[in-house]
């Protein structure tokens, strides 16, 4: 065998939205080549019921869950990534992993979180009420099951104190990411929300894209490009 083909590359590449590696696991011909890039939250908003209106677009944490109210306490958070920029076309996405970090909890009770495609364009400037305030309304408050994303869980993961989390992949979300790839205009990423959300104080906070520690939610996205031979038929 090739002493090329059993070398392990490794190159970094600096994005503006943060630091992509790619990682191939043969020689300098990557087709067929398993290739893993990280690719940062590109734009992430909370939606919070208890203020309908308030824009948490440039919030440093996201909040998902329940707070301490009786009535209004809901909240759930926004997610989309740019995975036009980040994977070439036409290649095939293996795996799907999602990374984020907890700062702040009410309590270490286990909770789950889930993450539903999102049928419609949202912006930053989202709100519970709106999906682009002042105008565009959801098709229920704080997003419509079935009609503003997904009834379909992509992926669950369950967290409870203060520590880095992941969700792992699953075909689901492979299936997402690349219908993304292979279609950007269908790119509104995903809702996440906590199956507790109708539990009291089951609020955790989460890191956003707009804290400066740069920690706020990543993916990490393996997939391969086909020979030429291969693409060429």
């Amino acid at each position: 065998m090739n002493i090329i083909a059993k070398l392990l590359i490794t190159c970094a590449a600096l994005l503006v939205s943060g630091i992509v590696t790619v990682t191939a696991n043969a020689g300098a011909n990557t087709d067929g080549a398993v290739m893993q890039v990280e690719i940062p939250v590109s734009t992430d908003t909370t939606l919070f019921e208890m203020v309908t209106d308030q824009n948490m677009g440039t919030a440093l944490t996201l909040i998902v869950g329940r707070i301490n109210q009786n009535v209004g306490g809901r909240s759930r958070v926004l997610l989309r990534f740019d995975i036009k920029s980040a994977i070439p076309a036409g290649v095939t996405i293996q795996s799907v992993r999602m990374q984020f970090k907890v700062t702040a909890a009410n309590n270490a009770t286990p909770v789950s979180l889930t993450l539903h495609p999102m049928l419609r364009g949202w912006v930053d400037k989202s709100t519970w009420n709106h999906a682009s305030h002042p105008d565009g309304e959801w098709a229920s408050l704080g997003g419509g099951k079935g009609k503003d994303f997904s009834s379909v869980i992509s992926g669950m993961t369950e967290i409870e104190g203060l520590a880095e989390y992941e969700f792992a992949s699953t075909r689901r979300m492979v299936a997402n990411v690349q219908a993304w790839l292979d279609n950007p205009t269908g790119n509104h990423g995903w809702m996440l929300r906590s199956k507790s959300e109708e539990t009291q104080r089951s609020a955790r906070r989460l890191i956003s894209s707009e804290d400066p520690s740069r920690k706020g939610p990543r993916l990490i996205v393996a997939y391969t490009k086909l020979p030429n031979s291969t693409q060429q038929k």
